[in-house]
């Protein structure tokens, strides 16, 4: 989809109006990431890499064809397949970890979008995601039950990948990045209860450093956010993503947290299963109801996953460009 007028050509402003609620010429399209089946139908050419895993030249032409107003940098790191099932195993993983070296990442997307207005968004992972991911064998399942059976090695993954993540934005506070990205789905794997010990602590620790930088924030989470969205208050959050709409209701959300830029909740089964005239139409509707303080910005309700139709992707796009 070439971008040949003004509001089809990415522009970073555009996005950073709509996390400050200012006006700008358009509402803002945004995707964390785009898998294989939709990047190969932007670039006319077939591929089974996503967004993430496209080089940055790569991830420049994608987001010129569909003026999406930055490119997202993934720098956050996992132990793949870790299946870490005691300190032992723990202990012995983390001799052989590889670290990548997310400063120069970041600085190969900054040189690529140099002379565009095309912004970068450094994405990394709160410490709870990484920790149930890295657990075995059963990986959700197996890190559920450690916080009752094994506290101590629970604890102990929270800190590393909080580390990690400090660590990181301090090596990248300096880059001219346009805003942060930190995404940890927490709700629904532990109680309310355990929210504030097991992963507010540590997340807050993060969104200051984050915050320290003076750019803006945008954090995801999948699933019900009514737990976490008090904590993104106390901690000035610019932004929030996704808001799946089985599970919540972006309109309430939208009258009780007006504070928030709101990034997301079109339904991902609308964008597989329905009508480009639907998918038109429920676009429409939410910068209609949502945008009276130029405070939306179109997007998926998770991102645009292989079961998405091409074609209704582009023409939620479209519903933006109008």
């Amino acid at each position: 989809m070439p971008a040949n007028d003004s509001v089809k050509i990415p522009d970073i402003n555009r996005l950073l109006a709509a996390f400050a609620h200012r006006e700008a010429d358009r509402v803002p399209n945004f995707e964390i990431t785009i898998n294989g089946r939709g990047i190969s139908h932007i670039l006319g050419t077939q591929t089974d890499q996503g967004l993430w895993q496209l080089s940055p030249e790569s991830s420049v032409e994608v987001v010129n064809r569909i003026g999406q107003d930055a490119i997202p940098c993934p720098i956050q790191f996992h132990l793949e397949k870790a299946s870490i099932c005691s300190n032992e195993d723990f202990d012995r993983i983390k001799k052989s970890v590889a670290y990548p070296d997310v400063k120069s990442k970041l600085e190969s997307y900054l040189k690529i979008v140099k002379g565009t207005k095309i912004g970068v968004c450094p994405c990394l992972s709160g410490p709870l995601t990484a920790s149930y991911v890295a657990a075995g064998p059963i990986s959700i399942e197996s890190f559920m039950i450690m916080i009752f059976e094994q506290p101590e090695l629970v604890e102990s993954l929270l800190d590393f990948y909080t580390e990690y993540t400090l660590n990181a934005i301090n090596k990248i506070k300096d880059l001219p990045f346009h805003f942060l990205y930190i995404g940890d789905d927490v709700t629904g794997f532990i109680g309310p209860d355990r929210l504030g010990d097991l992963w507010a602590e540590r997340h807050e620790k993060i969104i200051t450093a984050a915050k320290a930088t003076g750019r803006p924030v945008m954090c995801h989470c999948c699933g019900p956010m009514a737990d976490v969205l008090p904590y993104f208050r106390k901690w000035e959050i610019d932004a929030i993503h996704p808001m799946q709409p089985n599970v919540n209701n972006i309109y309430q959300i939208h009258r009780d947290y007006p504070e928030f830029a709101l990034v997301g909740n079109i339904d991902i089964n609308l964008l597989s299963f329905g009508t480009k005239e639907e998918i038109m139409v429920d676009t429409k509707k939410h910068i209609d109801s949502l945008s009276d303080d130029n405070s939306y910005v179109v997007c998926s309700s998770h991102s645009i996953i292989d079961s998405v139709v091409p074609e209704n992707y582009l023409a939620m796009i479209q519903s933006a460009w109008e």
